[in-house]
């Protein structure tokens, strides 16, 4: 697969269908706060929730400006041009680069954001628009809690609340981590 840094449009559009342990598309509504009724709290705590799931579960990509993926879909499609590019003052990109870190507790840091704009005029993405490439790292300060002070792990292509002893187990990879060496001749 193409490193995350150098997905482009055309590499979104071609994901698999469906989302992932690895990876969850969101729409536009899901950050783009210039949109009547989306309300930057709401965004911060659905971020939160899927930052803890990725951080505690190996990584993986969130994609912001993609439409949900239908069953009866052939593929994948940029949710009405994709997402503004200036959400805050600063810009879109800066913002979720400053409170990414603050949305889990432990803090991330191993994320990268990735803005994708429109190449050419054949682009589906709209001028002053982009989509957003959240790529989430392995974290060794595992398990990250979201803002409502659960702890969520992708299962099954979904962000779900985790139980204590599988909160344990993840602290517990750090300090007593299962090796496992064969040789072979």
């Amino acid at each position: 697969m193409i490193p995350v840094s150098e997905w482009t449009e055309e590499t979104i559009l071609t994901l698999p269908l469906g989302e992932f342990d690895w990876f969850e598309a969101k729409g536009r509504r899901a950050l783009d706060l210039t949109i009547a009724n989306v309300h930057e709290k709401d965004v911060r705590q659905r971020l939160s929730k899927a930052l803890s799931a990725f951080a505690n579960s190996g990584g993986g990509q969130i994609v912001c400006g993609l439409t949900d993926a239908k069953p009866q879909a052939s593929k994948r499609e940029i949710d009405d041009g994709g997402v503004d590019v200036m959400v805050k003052p600063n810009g879109t990109r800066e913002w979720l680069e400053t409170i990414i870190p603050t949305l889990v507790d432990f803090p991330l840091n191993k994320f990268n954001v990735y803005e994708i704009r429109a190449k050419d005029s054949t682009s589906n993405i709209f001028i002053g628009r982009a989509i957003y490439v959240i790529d989430v790292g392995h974290s060794n300060f595992a398990p990250h809690q979201a803002d409502d002070s659960k702890y969520y792990a992708r299962v099954g292509g979904r962000s779900r609340p985790i139980n204590h002893r599988l909160v344990l187990d993840i602290v517990n990879r750090r300090q007593t981590p299962l090796i496992e060496v064969s040789i072979h001749v």
